[in-house]
Parts: C-alpha cells; sequence; structure tokens
C-alpha cells in the first residue's frame, strides 16, 4: 500500500517556485510611476485628469501607463459632457436644450462605463479587490485617545 496524502514535491520544484515567488515580491516594492498627461486633453478634462489620478492612487489603485488612454478617454467625456450641461443651461431655445442635454447624458453613460472599469467607484474598487492602504484608515482609537490627552488642541 501507498503513503498516505499528497504526492512530495523534489526539492528542485520547490526551490524553483520559491525563486519565482521571491521575484515576483522584489518587483512589488517598487511600484509603477502613474502616466504621463496626454497633450491634446483640453483644460477641463486636464482637471479631470489630475482629480482622477490622486482619487486613484489614493485610493489603493495601481495606474501604469496602458491605463492612460483609458482614464484620458474617461477625462475628455466628462469634461464634454460638463461643458454640454452648461450649454444647456444657457440655452433659451427648449429644441435645443434638450438636443445638449441628450448628448451629455450619452457621454456621460460612457463615462460611467469608463469610470466602472478603471475603478472609479466604489463598487468596482470592491470587485477588483482594491482595498486603501492602511496609512489612510484612520484608527479611531488613538484619536479618542489624543483627545482626551489633549482636550484643547482642536479650539
Amino acid at each position: 500500500m501507498g503513503l498516505r496524502g499528497m504526492i512530495q514535491k523534489t526539492t528542485s520544484i520547490r526551490g524553483e517556485r520559491a525563486e519565482r515567488k521571491r521575484r515576483r515580491t522584489r518587483g512589488q516594492d517598487e511600484g509603477p510611476s502613474p502616466p504621463k498627461r496626454p497633450a491634446w486633453l483640453s483644460q477641463q478634462a486636464a482637471a479631470v485628469w489630475t482629480a482622477s489620478l490622486r482619487d486613484l492612487l489614493a485610493a489603493g489603485m495601481v495606474i501604469q501607463k496602458a491605463d492612460a488612454e483609458a482614464l484620458a478617454t474617461y477625462c475628455d467625456l466628462t469634461a464634454q459632457a460638463r461643458e454640454l450641461s452648461a450649454l444647456a443651461a444657457s440655452e433659451a431655445n427648449p429644441t435645443a436644450k434638450l438636443k445638449y442635454l441628450r448628448l451629455a447624458k450619452a457621454l456621460r453613460k460612457d463615462s460611467l462605463l469608463f469610470s466602472d472599469r478603471l475603478g472609479l467607484t466604489p463598487s468596482s474598487r470592491a470587485r477588483l479587490g482594491v482595498h486603501p492602504p492602511k496609512a489612510l484608515t484612520r484608527n479611531r482609537w488613538s484619536d479618542f485617545r489624543r483627545e482626551i490627552e489633549n482636550p484643547y488642541a482642536g479650539m
């Protein structure tokens, strides 16, 4: 009768797996640099780019250069939708106003799809399994202790 349990792996296979794991963890220490903003973005889209990139990095998302085009498209769609909404608000003609609002609605729908793919919504981050870095989470007990030790610090 043979031995029970899983078949033992040879030491060479174990060593290869351990080396692969070490290489993987070594690469995780140095995070990739965030992508640069494309030059073709308008000023409004550039503002959306800056805010979105800051929010993604604060949420713990890893944004690489390959994601730059999708993020730029999201920013451009969002900026165009805002511009069309502003035009609709200033328009007196109801037919033109409705036209602008329909276009803005279509752009916002596409923008929402991109935001879901990029992890800009809380539900998409939960689905992707992204958690904020530990430094960003607050410890209520240490806040309470600080308040007890120095009650007049906030005044």
